[in-house]
């Protein structure tokens, strides 16, 4: 790294969502553009940068109840090269707003979508079928659920050889 570049370095609060799934602290430059943070922060092995994430301004808006509401107003990725970070980090506090929306390439090639599974739950070899290329994504929930589902193999092929 260009110990220029590295002088110029501030710590910095890195928040994906609001409310945030995920703080971390990373040394970056105010003064660089964004492409160049995205490259910084895709090399982070915290933050893990990626193309469903993008920088986003913070904007506070009185509501008809008078109550504060917050958004997160994304930077188009074409901006991303004209626009410095210290244009949009929150100054105060040094943090830098990451919103995460996955796009439907993004979740087709990390889950495999277009793959079915075997009748053992084992995913296939072979697509089952193609995800045409103009898709849409519909947002029909509102957030997301964490939790594990657990599911006992011998149990279920007990059951399915009874039902036979």
């Amino acid at each position: 790294m260009d110990e220029d570049v590295q002088e110029d370095n501030i710590d910095i609060i890195v928040q994906i969502d609001d409310p945030p799934s995920k703080h971390v602290s990373v040394s970056l430059n105010p003064g660089e553009n964004l492409s160049k943070i995205r490259e910084r922060l895709e090399q982070n092995s915290k933050v893990k940068m990626n193309d469903t994430l993008s920088f986003a301004n913070k904007i506070v808006q009185i509501n008809n109840n008078n109550n504060n509401e917050i958004y997160l107003a994304e930077v188009a990725k074409e901006d991303e090269e004209k626009k410095t970070l210290e244009k949009i980090i929150d100054k105060k506090d040094k943090i830098l707003y990451l919103k995460s929306e996955p796009d439907w390439k993004f979740l087709k090639n990390k889950l495999g979508l277009e793959y079915g599974f075997t009748s053992m739950l084992e995913k296939a070899n072979k697509k089952a079928f193609t995800i045409m290329e103009d898709c849409k994504m519909t947002e029909i929930v509102d957030g997301c659920k964490h939790n594990t589902i657990e599911i006992d193999l011998e149990k279920d092929k007990i059951m399915k050889n009874d039902s036979f």
